[in-house]
């Protein structure tokens, strides 16, 4: 089955998004549908301080130590009680693209009784933050529209910050009984500066580098 996923890449120092890594023009987030599961990937990335003057540059972040949360509400209120109706909080990482992905999704209890059935659509705000160590920083907030669906789904029994995971996302979290053709296993020492590879080639020769 086709999956639409939506790539963002976040501009750091500026807290924007941005087309690409190679493009540092604004990207306007789209219209969200009601009822969707959304596979989301996103980068952090900052200018390249040893560009050439007029270029557009950008180096990737490394992601291997900071946690990544999203969250959308009718209206931001800081410590008030409103709660997001859409919330993220599980991401899985991708450290040799530096990139965070997940399924999020839009068919929540919460998010339907906040679009009611009286609205084609209606505006919230939608919030990136990150956290390494101690440090919490919001990296992006803007308003974005959520659009009412015309095909309605039978499932709404997914709350918000309990999601099902995609099979993309599985495949990368959880070891495999048996894996798919030509796949090895890599193993990752503590400190991160060792690899080892465990696989089989097509003779049937082991693999183990």
């Amino acid at each position: 089955m086709a999956e639409a996923e939506l790539k963002l890449t976040s501009n750091l120092p500026n807290k924007t998004l941005q087309i690409s890594r190679f493009n540092g023009a604004t990207f306007t987030m789209p219209v969200l549908m009601q009822g969707d599961i959304m596979a989301m990937r996103i980068c952090l990335v900052e200018p390249n301080p040893q560009q050439r003057p007029g270029n557009n540059e950008f180096n990737l972040i490394d992601v291997s130590n900071i946690a990544m949360k999203l969250a959308i509400s009718a209206k931001p209120t800081g410590s008030g009680t409103e709660a997001p109706f859409v919330e993220q909080n599980d991401w899985n990482k991708n450290t040799d693209t530096n990139e965070w992905f997940a399924d999020v999704h839009f068919n929540t209890t919460e998010l339907n009784s906040w679009l009611g059935t009286n609205h084609e659509r209606k505006d919230a705000y939608f919030e990136f933050e990150i956290t390494e160590g101690a440090n919490i920083t919001t990296i992006f907030q803007d308003t974005v529209t959520i659009r009412a669906q015309v095909i309605t789904g039978a499932v709404n029994e997914l709350v918000t910050g309990e999601t099902a995971l995609s099979l993309e996302v599985a495949k990368q979290q959880f070891v495999q009984y048996l894996a798919e053709p030509g796949r090895a296993f890599i193993l990752q020492s503590e400190n991160k500066v060792h690899r080892r590879f465990l696989g089989v080639d097509n003779d049937g020769n082991a693999i183990d580098r």
